[in-house]
């Protein structure tokens, strides 16, 4: 197990922090509280965890607030009597001593669902055939708590950030929403535009149509009646030759 009080714990506010299997068997823990007193907390209440169904429960401790996430059906082949994940903080509180500041409670529990994300996706994953006990004295595990802890104690964890995060990626998902709804308003109205220009060419299309197919038709019985005109002269200039013009004569006598 892991264990440190660095710095002065008068600055440190995430004190302690651990998963333990049932109530008695720590699979990690780190403490940054040289008191102790942090770490006994823990285990006064890790007592009276009844691990029935899937909780996440807060107490506050004069200046101590304790947090803590079960998970009784966390794979109950390797972990019958279920986990928790706990973590001891410095109480902040808002002047009254039975609340909580704005992120008493937010900051310690994404802190804890963080961990326990790590722990599922690193390491229970790996308990085949045997108990999560197995995975007691586990350096690596040790060290990722003891790396989380003190980033967000220092606040440069990404959990202590996460709900400001999740803000942003909804505000993000919301602005880019709307700029396709308003992209998408634009190719409507592009669409509709180009439809109300393709109706307008068609009709004009229609008109022009109707003005060539007309002078077309005029053309083609001006073309008829100046053939058969020129047929006409051409009999008659033949007729003429034999029988004489102008008046054909010849032929008529």
């Amino acid at each position: 197990m892991a264990s440190a009080a660095e710095g002065s714990s008068n600055q440190q506010r995430f004190l302690y922090g651990a998963i333990v299997h049932g109530q008695t068997s720590v699979l990690s823990e780190y403490n940054a509280d040289p008191t102790g007193v942090a770490k006994d907390l823990s285990k006064v209440v890790l007592e009276q965890v009844a691990f029935k169904d899937d909780k996440k429960l807060s107490f506050l401790h004069g200046n101590y607030s304790i947090h803590y996430i079960t998970r009784p059906s966390d794979v109950p082949s390797s972990a019958p009597l279920g986990l928790t994940y706990i973590v001891v903080l410095r109480n902040q509180t808002d002047g009254n001593s039975s609340g909580f500041k704005d992120d008493g409670r937010r900051v310690p529990f994404l802190f804890l669902m963080d961990l326990e994300s790590i722990f599922r996706s690193k390491y229970l994953g790996k308990v085949v055939g045997g108990s999560v006990d197995d995975l007691r004295a586990t350096p690596a595990l040790d060290k990722d708590l003891r790396d989380l802890l003190i980033r967000a104690d220092r606040g440069e964890n990404d959990v202590s950030g996460l709900a400001r995060q999740e803000i942003e990626q909804v505000k993000t998902i919301m602005i880019e929403n709307v700029e396709r709804v308003l992209e998408r308003g634009e190719r409507i109205n592009l669409l509709v535009s180009k439809t109300d220009r393709m109706n307008n060419n068609a009709v004009e299309f229609r008109k022009r149509a109707g003005t060539v197919k007309r002078q077309m038709k005029w053309q083609n019985i001006k073309f008829r009646v100046i053939l058969v005109l020129f047929i006409i002269f051409l009999i008659y200039l033949f007729m003429g030759i034999l029988c004489g013009l102008p008046g054909l004569q010849q032929c008529l006598a």
